[in-house]
């Protein structure tokens, strides 16, 4: 995996330094307007990018996970012809058909396509990372992975909960099964005929073993 370094000590954003010739994916992007994004204001010097949706051509609810479903403030490192810039997601877009052979993932804010000397419509080099600093916030947060190109990502978390679901609906297939319910009512029945059967020998006080093992047969019998 590819250390990006933190723009916060390491000079300007805009100007990343130590950037791999090739970056982990490739997507077709395109520009938007910005203004008031999900997670916060897209001005004209803002930085960021908006994440897509995979099923676009629905008429929604769009999934805006084009990406991953990246937490909001995720940066991302975006390479176009030469040019590179750090981009965060502050807002999310429907998205629409691809370009160049790739799905369409992300839209750039006027600042970001300008930076990249980007046209409207093409595809980058993109990869899913985050600065140091912003790891510990994020690994803090989002403990199960916080998105694609990341150990214990969003693959991870999806498994995991698809596990999870996988129990539950064997313990409610267990609770709609007739079988399921007698167990239950066996357990249950044996329960209450032990309760009864200590209450009983609390009762006794120093008598003898046959004395016990009478009471305790009467209880079970009945």
């Amino acid at each position: 995996m590819v250390s990006i370094p933190d723009p916060t000590s390491a000079g300007s954003i805009s100007h990343p330094t130590a950037i791999p010739s090739e970056l982990a994916a490739k997507g077709c992007a395109s520009v938007y307007a910005g203004g008031s994004g999900k997670y916060g204001f897209v001005g004209p010097t803002t930085l960021a990018f908006a994440e897509l949706s995979t099923n676009y051509q629905t008429a929604g609810p769009w999934d805006f996970s084009a990406l991953g479903n990246l937490p909001a403030k995720t940066k991302v490192l975006l390479k176009y012809h030469g040019r590179h810039v750090y981009a965060e997601k502050l807002d999310v877009g429907r998205g629409g058909p691809g370009c160049g052979g790739h799905k369409r993932v992300i839209d750039l804010a006027p600042a970001t396509a300008a930076a990249l000397g980007f046209p409207g419509l093409d595809v980058v080099e993109y990869l899913v990372e985050v600065t140091p600093t912003e790891r510990k916030r994020l690994e803090t947060e989002f403990p199960k992975g916080y998105g694609a190109n990341i150990p214990g990502g969003v693959k991870d978390a999806i498994s995991g909960l698809t596990d999870w679901g996988r129990e539950l609906a064997k313990v409610l297939n267990f609770l709609g099964s007739s079988a399921g319910w007698a167990r239950i009512g066996k357990v249950v029945g044996g329960s209450v005929l032990l309760m009864i059967a200590l209450a009983e020998l609390g009762k006794i006080g120093t008598g003898s073993e046959a004395n016990i093992k009478g009471t305790i047969q009467k209880t079970l019998i009945g």
